[in-house]
C-alpha cells in the first residue's frame, strides 16, 4: 500500500516522463515494483532457509500430533520401525536430553512419535494414510468417503494419497539440500502451501 501511495505520487509529480521514450518504465506498475524491489526486496524473497523453517514448523507440528492420530494403534508402530528408524529415534530422545529408559512409557502412550526423524513420519503415512485425513490433521476426505463404488473410492484414496505423499516426499527432500536452486526452492513452497491449505 505504501509503494502503491510513493507511486502514484512520483508517477504525478513526473508526467513529463509519461511520452513515447520512456513507454513502459515510467508506469504506476513498474514504478510500484521498483520501490518495492528497493525497498522490501529481502522481505519480498521467499529464502531457502525461510522455506525450511516452514518445512519444519509444518512436521513439528505433525509429529506433535501423531500419537493422538494414530491413537491406540501408535504403539504397534513401534514394532513395524526398521533397526535404522529405532536407531535414530534413541539418538533423537538422547539429543533431546530425555531419559531413555522412559522409552518403554514412551512407546506405551505413543510419545515415543514425536521424536521420530522426518524420513520415518514420511513413510508412517505412506504405509498408513488413512489415520491424517477426515478432519484429523488434513480436512480431506478419506475414509468417509460414501456414494460410491468400493472401486471408485480406491481410486479416490490412492489419488489423495498421491497428491499427499509426493508433497510430503518433497518437502523432505528439499530439507536435505545444502543450497537449493531457486526453482527448487519454489516447488518446495509449493508443495508445503498444498499441505497446508487443508490443514484442521
Amino acid at each position: 500500500m505504501i509503494a502503491s501511495e510513493v507511486a502514484l505520487f512520483l508517477y504525478d509529480s513526473n508526467r513529463r516522463f509519461s511520452v513515447q521514450q520512456y513507454l513502459g518504465q515510467h508506469s504506476l506498475s513498474n514504478l510500484e515494483w521498483a520501490i518495492l524491489n528497493y525497498r522490501w526486496s529481502n522481505e519480498l524473497k521467499d529464502s531457502a532457509e525461510r522455506v525450511k523453517n516452514d518445512i519444519l514448523f509444518l512436521f513439528t507440528t505433525l509429529k506433535e500430533r501423531l500419537p493422538d492420530l494414530l491413537g491406540e494403534q501408535a504403539s504397534d508402530f513401534y514394532e513395524d520401525l526398521n533397526e535404522d528408524q529405532k536407531k535414530q529415534l534413541v539418538e533423537n530422545i538422547i539429543g533431546q536430553g530425555l531419559d531413555i529408559s522412559e522409552l518403554g512409557k514412551m512407546k506405551a502412550n505413543g510419545k515415543y512419535l514425536r521424536y521420530i526423524d522426518i524420513d520415518t513420519l514420511v513413510d508412517i503415512f505412506r504405509r498408513e494414510p488413512g489415520y491424517f485425513f477426515d478432519g484429523n490433521f488434513w480436512k480431506e476426505t478419506y475414509n468417509a468417503i460414501t456414494g460410491l463404488s468400493a472401486n471408485l473410492i480406491e481410486q479416490a484414496q490412492l489419488r489423495t494419497r498421491s497428491t499427499y505423499l509426493n508433497c510430503l516426499e518433497d518437502i523432505a527432500r528439499f530439507l536435505k539440500y545444502a543450497e537449493p536452486e531457486t526453482i527448487i526452492t519454489q516447488r518446495a513452497r509449493a508443495s508445503l502451501e498444498i499441505l497446508q491449505q487443508r490443514m484442521v
